[in-house]
């Protein structure tokens, strides 16, 4: 190819470039597909945005019910560790002795 040829094809393509920039229709095109890009990745960011509240509010709730299991975890422990104490002296000689005289019975001596 010569000289001449090259620079006409670049002069060309230049034209050719330009081309769809100048024509008014194609302009409101693109402009219509821009907006469109625009608006759904708004769209898409807003639905982001309320699928991550929606997350840190259910994270917010489970953490909730997991202290209170906790809390409800230590109440029991202690429940247990009392009722242990609790059975410790009931099971204790002078306490079922005592008892049983509450409820009449008496010892009985052979003669």
């Amino acid at each position: 190819m010569s000289q001449i040829t090259k620079d006409e094809n670049v002069a060309e393509n230049a034209k050719n470039a330009k081309k769809p920039f100048e024509n008014g229709a194609t302009d409101a095109v693109f402009k219509r597909r821009v907006v469109a890009i625009t608006v759904g990745a708004v769209v898409l960011l807003a639905v982001l945005i309320i699928l991550m509240c929606y997350q840190l509010i259910k994270i917010g709730v489970e953490r909730n019910r997991v202290n209170q299991l906790k809390a409800d975890i230590a109440t029991l422990e202690q429940e247990l560790e009392n009722g242990e104490i609790t059975l410790e002296i009931r099971r204790q000689y002078n306490y079922i002795e005592k008892r049983a005289r509450q409820i009449g019975y008496h010892y009985v001596t052979d003669k």
